[in-house]
């Protein structure tokens, strides 16, 4: 099996997410870059040295994603610049795996798709949750009709009361509440039912 390559923009989410797989596969984590000049990485920096990974850092990612040529690029930089991050990454052939919502506006989100459309790669959203044990049990449950036939449902997704980074209170780089959190529990449902 090749081994991916993978390069990773920002350190602002869920990038956590690939990190067992890195470890277990063995991947090449390359490169490392902000997505903004007031991101800090470290967390990543020190997260990919655990596991034995010393990714190169650039000061620019488009830079990154055109001198490194991954496979992958986890995106997880500020989430109003996902969208950019996306279709330029799609332009270039690269498989994403993005923190949610690939876009926060409803023209990102199109120019999302039209790059998507047009190019042959594969992308992921970062919905780990949706993966743990008890919701594939719950899953497996619904399936086989143990709740017979389902009608209503309801989810919630609550955080504690504390600090942020300031770009959470910037709706040009944070996108709401609703497309970074609530979007998960579409998830939900959508995993869990198959509902639209």
């Amino acid at each position: 099996m090749k081994k991916l390559k993978i390069a990773q923009i920002g350190a602002s989410g869920h990038y956590e997410y690939a990190l067992p797989a890195i470890k277990k596969y063995g991947f090449d984590v390359c490169a490392i870059a902000a997505g903004d000049e007031s991101e800090d990485i470290s967390r990543a920096l020190g997260d990919y040295d655990k596991i034995g990974s010393k990714p190169k850092i650039y000061a620019d990612w488009k830079k990154m994603l055109d001198d490194e040529k991954p496979d992958v690029v986890i995106i997880n930089s500020y989430m109003g610049y996902n969208a950019e991050m996306c279709v330029y990454s799609f332009e270039r052939g690269i498989n994403v795996f993005c923190e949610k919502p690939a876009a926060t506006t409803l023209e990102g989100l199109m120019r999302v798709r039209q790059a998507y459309k047009k190019a042959n790669v594969r992308a992921c959203g970062m919905f780990g949750i949706t993966y743990a044990p008890h919701f594939e049990a719950a899953r497996r449950f619904i399936a086989s009709g143990g709740i017979g036939e389902v009608r209503l449902i309801s989810a919630q997704k609550s955080y504690r009361l504390g600090k942020r980074e300031p770009f959470y209170s910037d709706r040009a780089l944070f996108g709401g509440t609703i497309p970074w959190v609530a979007i998960h529990a579409i998830d939900w449902i959508y995993a869990l039912t198959g509902f639209e």
